[in-house]
């Protein structure tokens, strides 16, 4: 993302409208945002992250408090920032909610925030908020946090970050590169460890419930054992409760089947005993049934034998019964006889009427076929009258469609004609205007060529200028190198210098450390010497001063430790004394070679005098750098210049070039024009031809002789002209007659189309006629034919019906002596009376009948019972009713005794064996959850860092580790050239103490030293450079990881008051790095030594004017 502009609108400390047009700082490298403190830097790049996202870049300060204090009422607040992301202009513009005055009346009203996304590539604006903060979020690819820290790396935030423990470390990479989904898993594999624990101890807590439950005799051993286990809890022994519990299940199956045995057994023998009182029962009934029987029968006997008199009496009715009806079916025939006489008269009536109707409808028909008769002859002569209009008809519609085609053709070839004498013409004159065209553009192509034959050593010269600009910048490279090489030196005689002043330090403490262990040595001697004794050391007899041992004695280790620091001094200030010497060797060689180069540019370059005078200089550095910049500024002016005249010769290049194809393109145009013409010439003689040959039908007869007649008055014109001119003109006469001839064809065949079209309508329309006439004849036809069908129909109807009215006389003649003198309701009154007899004999029969059949089936009955009864007793049981009922309640005694006892151990196999299933079953799952609690805790212990005696490290900062190790790996790049390679940053690999969680600790490595420290111990000034490194590094990492994301401009706000000079010429060379390409790096700063080192610039200054207080902002480039 590149900024283009952005607009400040009463927003924080600028009143008004303020732009700033980033374009003029170029493309590339860094400029300062400088100025008075509180006058607003940071407020700019707030504007850009307000516009962008709605928010500010600290997070301080809301949206609402935004709007400027010293804004006049009427000024809008807003942030306009226009910008350039791959090689699309975006522009967004955002105001946040305000108070200002209502436009109508009195009092304040808020102003409600809006937001407007629109594009250079037409697409539609995006308008609502929330889908403005959606659209810039997908645009760049990153949100507000991961885009303030790697655009804008804020005033103290990076030192928080570099001084950061690893819980507030791991916070910060929460936010920036979305690591929560580990922290959610440490979660829950927490959580799941902690659900199978309390699973596992759940089911352990089920099991002891249904161990509680389990029904057994204490008086049993392995009740006993029971028992035991069950106070134990069952405690690593489940498995053996389980194998005592089946043995329960199995004593108690085989006792409920013993018991089951003999309740079966003592069933048989009450089955019996109840058989033999049931037995004993039915004798009692039986003799108590027959009695009644018996009794029944007497009373049944004489009802019996009456009944069978009376059947006898009515023996001979069912003979009346079929007499009475034989009667009444006869009657009932004489009477259908009645009733079909009397529809035979009723027919006789209605045959009469129907045959004079057919009389009348005879008549009417015959009036009819005489009528149709009349009409018919009539449209059969208009008929014949048409006979010759359908030969008519078909010799004028070939004349007709001869004239059509013949005038088609004629009208078709004259016009065709016409158009190719016009098309010939333009084609003619197109022709000469691109002779003309030719003729000016090869004129123009020789100018081109006249005009490059002036640019011909260009080339030459360009090269020649190129080597010399080689060779200047082979010199900067060698005063670079020089300046470098010295700088080195100085360093190394520092360095040289510390190591030398360090080597005395140590030598001194030596010599002193020395001092003390030998004078304690003395003193031991001294301790026992006395005056007379022989010193061991001089000889001396007398002793006036004895040595005293010091309070602080060197041990002999510690004598030998500061020999070898002595020695190690020693070796360093050497080293230190060969590197500085090696170090100022090389910047004398490095000056020689210089001066070697400048010798060889000077005699190679420039004019001898010019060269001299610069030989004369080489020693003065300065002098010298000049005359190098001159050099490259007056070669790159020239080198530009003879750039210039190329591009100029380049264009006329590329003039020429296009000249030379328009030319070639114009001659094969030229060339087509020719083709085309005379193809047309070609057309126009075939369709000449073809007209010619129309014209020559005999139709036409008439127009030879007007051609002729103009011919011979147009011949006397053409005797004074050239045969050529003579050609061209009768050519041209020849065709303009022709077309005339043609013309006058067309219309002579126009008049006649309309006479044979006229014609042919009125011969259609006799046709139709005729037409007419023949379907009316047919129809007249056919109306006849019926007619006369229906005359012979209604004729042969007449005579059927007289047929069957005689036949019908007859019948009903022939029905009335049948029938005699007995009237029709004599004979219903005798049906009726005959049917009553008859259904009271059918009744009375069927009564006495019944009763007789009921009472012998009856008889019957009884006299069966009463046997079967009789047979029964003869087998009567000798047996006392009380002894059987006794031996019966003994047997239901001992039954509830088994039944009781089976009953019990049933309820005890129930629960027993359901408790054994159901530890069974939770003992596998038992089984299952602790195999899997104890992967789970493993996995969870893990990821959340809580393995004994391991570094407490979680999986989301295992992870942020890694980007820890990239983010220092980019830092490192910078810190080492701000430091001069002193000091590179490392993450802590462990933490001795293993308490707290740890990993993303952070160390620094002195190179100087070899040495490891925390980065709490560098001083203010290195504390910036590790912290702007570390900053940046992140800033890498995240547009790195966020894939695809291009920001071309980034701010870095103040710190660079606490840096010496080298550290900020490190900082600034470091920063420059990071600008190369298409990059701006804007740095927010008010260090003056900035202003000298950054040509490019934002001031910002508050003013106070009569208009008010605002800040303003002014751009140096």
């Amino acid at each position: 993302m590149k900024p283009l502009k952005l607009t400040l609108s009463a927003f924080g400390p600028y009143a008004g409208e303020t732009v700033i047009d980033f374009t003029q700082l170029g493309g590339q490298g860094l400029f300062l945002v400088t100025g008075d403190t509180g006058a607003g830097k940071t407020t700019i790049f707030d504007g850009i992250t307000f516009s962008l996202y709605g928010e500010t870049s600290g997070g301080v300060r809301e949206a609402s408090m935004l709007r400027s204090k010293y804004a006049k009422p009427e000024t809008p607040t807003y942030a306009e920032y226009i910008f350039e992301y791959k090689d699309t202009v975006y522009t967004v513009r955002r105001s946040p909610d305000y108070e200002r005055p209502k436009t109508r009346g009195t009092g304040m009203t808020t102003q409600k925030g809006e937001a407007l996304l629109t594009f250079s590539d037409g697409r539609a604006p995006v308008t609502k908020l929330k889908e403005v903060n959606q659209a810039v979020t997908e645009l760049i690819g990153l949100d507000m946090k991961q885009f303030t820290q790697i655009a804008m790396i804020a005033q103290g935030d990076f030192r928080k970050l570099l001084l950061a423990d690893t819980e507030e470390r791991s916070n910060i990479f929460r936010k920036l590169f979305h690591t929560d989904i580990y922290k959610v898993i440490q979660e829950k594999l927490k959580l799941e460890a902690g659900g199978l624990d309390k699973a596992y101890k759940e089911l352990l807590r089920s099991i002891r419930q249904y161990t509680e439950q389990v029904r057994y005799s204490i008086e049993d051993p392995l009740g006993q054992q029971w028992t035991v286990m069950e106070k134990n809890k069952f405690e690593g022994n489940l498995e053996e409760g389980l194998e005592i519990l089946e043995q329960f299940l199995k004593a108690d199956k085989d006792t409920w089947k013993a018991l089951n045995k003999q309740i079966k057994e003592n069933d048989g023998k009450l089955d019996k005993v109840n058989q033999l009182l049931g037995k004993i029962h039915k004798e009692a009934d039986a003799k108590a049934r027959k009695e009644k029987l018996l009794e029944e029968r007497e009373v049944l006997l004489p009802q019996l034998e009456q009944a069978q008199k009376d059947a006898e009496n009515a023996a001979k009715e069912p003979e009346k019964i079929q007499q009475l009806i034989l009667s009444i079916q006869k009657e009932k025939e004489n009477l259908d006889r009645y009733t079909n006489l009397e529809n035979l008269i009723r027919e006789i009536v209605n045959v009469s009427a129907q045959i004079e109707k057919l009389k009348t409808d005879s008549t009417v028909l015959q009036n009819r076929q005489k009528e149709t008769k009349a009409v018919l002859e009539e449209k059969q002569k208009e008929y014949q009258a048409t006979d010759r209009t359908e030969k008519e008809k078909a010799e004028t519609d070939f004349q007709k469609e001869k004239i059509d085609n013949l005038y088609a053709g004629v009208c078709k070839n004259c016009g065709n004609l016409e158009f190719l004498l016009t098309k010939i013409q333009d084609l003619g004159t197109q022709s000469e205007k691109m002779e003309k065209q030719s003729e000016q553009m090869t004129k123009s192509l020789a100018d081109l060529e006249e005009q490059l034959a002036f640019g011909g050593n260009l080339e030459t010269k360009e090269n020649s200028l190129i080597m010399r600009l080689q060779q200047i910048h082979k010199m900067k490279d060698q005063q670079k190198r020089c300046q470098d090489l010295e700088k080195e030196a100085e360093s190394k005689k520092k360095v040289y210098l510390t190591a030398s002043q360090n080597r005395a330090e140590i030598k001194e403490i030596l010599n002193k450390m020395e001092q003390a262990y030998l004078d304690a040595q003395a003193g031991v001697l001294a301790a026992d010497l006395q005056d007379g004794m022989p010193c061991p050391v001089c000889g001396s007899v007398h002793h006036p001063k004895l040595t005293q041992i010091p309070e602080e004695v060197p041990t002999e280790e510690q004598l030998k430790k500061q020999k070898m620091s002595a020695e190690t001094a020693e070796k360093a200030a050497s080293d230190a004394s060969v590197q500085a010497g090696s170090a100022a060797g090389l910047v004398q060689r490095s000056k020689e070679e210089l001066a070697e180069e400048v010798r060889n540019y000077a005699a190679q370059f420039l004019p001898e005098e010019k060269a001299e005078e610069i030989l004369r200089n080489e020693a003065a550095d300065p002098e010298l750098r000049l005359f190098v910049k001159a050099q490259e500024s007056q070669v790159q002016t020239e080198l530009e210049e003879i750039q210039k005249q190329k591009k100029v010769q380049q264009d006329l290049v590329k003039k020429k070039e296009k000249f030379t194809g328009q030319l070639e393109q114009h001659a094969k145009e030229f060339q087509k024009l020719q083709i085309s013409l005379e193809k047309r010439k070609s057309q126009q003689e075939s369709i000449q031809e073809q007209l010619q040959n129309q014209l020559e039908e005999p139709i036409f007869a008439w127009l030879c002789e007007e051609i002729q007649q103009k011919l011979k008055a147009d011949s006397g014109l053409q005797q004074d002209q050239s045969s050529k001119a003579v050609h061209h003109q009768q050519e041209g006469q020849e065709v303009s007659l022709l077309l005339q001839q043609g013309k006058k064809a067309s219309e002579w065949l126009k008049q006649q189309q309309d006479i044979l079209k006229q014609k042919q309508k009125d011969l259609t329309a006799l046709l139709e006629q005729r037409k007419l006439l023949e379907t009316q004849i047919n129809k007249i036809q056919t109306e006849l034919t019926t007619l006369t069908d229906q005359n012979n129909q209604n004729q042969q109807q007449t005579a059927a019906e007289k047929s069957r009215l005689e036949q019908m006389q007859k019948q009903k003649e022939s029905m009335e002596k049948e029938l005699g003198e007995k009237t029709k309701e004599e004979i219903q009154s005798q049906i009726q009376l005959q049917t009553q007899e008859r259904q009271t004999l059918e009744t009375h029969y069927k009564t006495v009948t019944e009763a007789k059949e009921t009472l012998e089936k009856r008889m019957t009955e009884l006299n069966s019972v009463i046997t079967s009864l009789t047979e029964q007793l003869k087998e009567a049981v000798n047996i006392s009713v009380e002894e059987l009922n006794a031996q019966k309640e003994n047997f239901i005694q001992q039954k509830k005794a088994f039944s009781s006892e089976r009953d019990e151990i049933h309820a005890r196999l129930e629960i027993n064996g359901d408790m054994y299933e159901k530890i069974r079953r939770q003992q596998t799952k038992l089984l299952k959850t602790e195999i899997r609690w104890k992967w789970m805790k493993s996995l969870s212990d893990t990821a959340n860092g809580t393995i004994t005696g391991k570094a407490k490290i979680m999986l989301e900062t295992y992870i942020q580790m890694q980007y820890f190790d990239r983010i220092l790996a980019r830092a490192n790049i910078r810190l080492m050239t701000m430091s001069s390679g002193q000091y590179e940053l490392v993450r802590r690999k462990e933490n001795k103490s293993r308490v707290g969680k740890t990993g993303l600790e952070l160390d620094v490595i002195d190179h100087y030293n070899g040495t490891i420290r925390s980065v709490k111990t560098l001083s203010g000034g290195e504390t910036f450079q590790a912290s702007l490194s570390l900053a940046l590094g992140l800033s890498d990492e995240i547009q790195s990881s966020s894939g695809g994301i291009q920001l071309d401009t980034m701010f870095v706000d103040e710190g660079f008051g606490s840096l010496d000079e080298d550290a900020l010429d490190q900082a600034i060379r470091a920063l420059k790095d990071l600008s190369q390409g298409s990059r701006l790096v804007g740095i927010v700063s008010h260090v003056s030594e900035l202003k000298e080192r950054i040509d490019k610039k934002i001031i910002v200054t508050k003013e106070r004017t009569e208009e008010g207080v605002g800040s303003t902002i002014c751009i140096e480039n």
